[in-house]
């Protein structure tokens, strides 16, 4: 059984939203192409997800006197997730040549992330003392796992436009005391985006443990260990507009606590 607090350093991302672009699908006609985007910008944010979950190892020793080296490696299963949402609001101008006017946009900008772990990998060796049945060592080596990206993105733009004419029969929204010009509603429009990406992380691990030989076949144990499994950039730029998503960063480390039971082949202490 392992206990395992991954700690989850999610960095800032940037989403561009070509408004120009929202405002010719809303009208149904080809346009001019965008050069007004709202940026939106994601803060970072840190997080731990506790875990209790379960996995198996093997390895051997040779032993030297009171003195013990060995290899090992492990597999353990592992649902740690971690995420975040962020909403921002922006008011745009854009003068759009085709149509001969300026037009206000006011976009409602959401965003969904999360990173999603599954398994842990470890491969290395430890050295220790083995005194009566009791067994002191430390280890370290390299350390493998998964990491899942998801990121949901939305912006839902309401363009207006000068209001000509009657105003008063535009609507509600055509009158507006804080306004110099009258605005009249012109439509709205809800873009969407999702990307989803997988890596596997390679780092490194080390720790401290001891083990205590219940009989000549089983003892039980318990070890610390820190994890770190480095950083990657997650690439989610690129593809079709208008929603443009920005590269986000992610960092990713872990504290473990492992209880162990082993079942032993020859022997170890004296």
């Amino acid at each position: 059984m392992v206990a395992t607090a991954p700690h989850f350093d999610i960095g800032k991302h940037a989403t561009d939203v070509d408004l120009t672009e929202q405002f010719y699908d809303l009208i149904g006609e080809p346009g001019e192409t965008g050069d007004t985007f709202a940026t939106f910008h994601t803060p970072g944010h840190h997080e731990t997800d506790t875990e209790t979950i379960g996995g198996g190892q093997t390895g051997f020793n040779f032993q030297f006197g009171h003195f013990v080296v060995g290899a090992e490696g492990s597999f353990i299963g592992n649902g740690s997730t971690a995420g975040g949402k962020f909403h921002a609001f922006q008011e745009n101008e854009l003068f759009l040549i085709t149509e001969g006017q300026n037009v206000t946009a006011e976009t409602d900008f959401g965003l969904r992330r999360m990173v999603e772990t599954t398994w842990n990998g470890f491969v290395g060796g430890h050295v220790g003392f083995c005194w009566n049945r009791l067994f002191f060592y430390a280890t370290g080596g390299v350390a493998f796992t998964d990491a899942h990206f998801s990121s949901w993105e939305k912006a839902d733009t309401s363009f207006f436009a000068p209001c000509q004419g009657d105003c008063a029969a535009a609507g509600p929204r055509a009158v507006q005391p804080d306004q110099p010009v009258p605005l009249t509603f012109i439509g709205e429009i809800v873009s969407k985006k999702m990307r989803t990406q997988g890596d596997v992380f390679t780092g490194w691990y080390g720790g401290v443990g001891t083990d205590y030989k219940l009989t000549d076949i089983v003892s039980v144990g318990v070890e610390y260990r820190h994890v770190d499994w480095g950083d990657v950039t997650e690439h989610f730029m690129g593809g079709n507009g208008p929603v443009f998503s920005g590269n986000g960063h992610l960092d990713l480390n872990a504290d473990q606590m492992v209880f162990k039971v082993n079942l032993l082949v020859g022997t170890f202490g004296d």
